[in-house]
């Protein structure tokens, strides 16, 4: 059954758990990205976008899928692009609340490029989005991949329901997605870590 979506909002989420290993309580959402002023922001569990400020992190701004209230999803409003972590486990992925050369709050992302980042031995994927009229999502698994995540996007139909219009992402899971990986790799073995 899918979730309502309020007249204010410009994107309802709703989350599923097909895991089978994390249960709602151990995955957090940490989701950001501008509002309609450009504002840096992110989006607390019901949905609203709180400007980001100095000195915070994304444990401050995240919550669990378990903290989202079934009927209603999370209802993004005032929201026009961003992305979504989902990382399983003890703690959400960690980013940092910066502020650059002209006194602007920006978001330092996970970078897997560096050896020591936060977020090296944690389980965290995204999902990039633009809303406003019509949905641009991607699941960015072209940049990295860590468990398989799908998104499907509903319409309204006119008639106080909803029809489905595509889906996006990766219906295998991790295990069969890292063995098709390690027998691709085996034919072509430049490509290996």
């Amino acid at each position: 059954t899918l979730v309502k979506k309020k007249d204010t909002t410009t994107l309802t989420v709703q989350f599923e758990n097909n895991t089978g290993k994390w249960r709602d309580d151990q995955i957090w959402v940490t989701g950001y990205g501008r509002n309609a002023i450009g504002e840096w922001c992110y989006l607390n569990k019901d949905g609203t976008a709180i400007p980001i400020t100095a000195g915070t992190t994304s444990k401050d701004w995240s919550f669990r899928f378990s903290d989202v209230d079934p009927e209603w999803g999370l209802q993004c409003k005032d929201f026009s692009s961003g992305r979504i972590y989902f990382t399983c486990g003890d703690e959400p992925v960690t980013m940092n609340a910066v502020i650059d050369a002209n006194g602007n709050i920006g978001v330092a992302q996970p970078n897997m490029a560096i050896e020591n980042d936060a977020n090296a031995y944690k389980y965290f994927d995204w999902i990039e989005f633009t809303a406003g009229g019509v949905l641009y999502v991607n699941t960015t698994q072209v940049d990295a991949f860590t468990f398989p995540i799908v998104v499907a996007d509903y319409a309204e139909d006119g008639m106080g329901g909803y029809e489905w219009k595509k889906s996006v992402g990766i219906t295998k899971s991790r295990k069969e997605v890292f063995e098709a990986w390690d027998a691709w790799t085996d034919i072509y073995p430049h490509y290996k870590n």
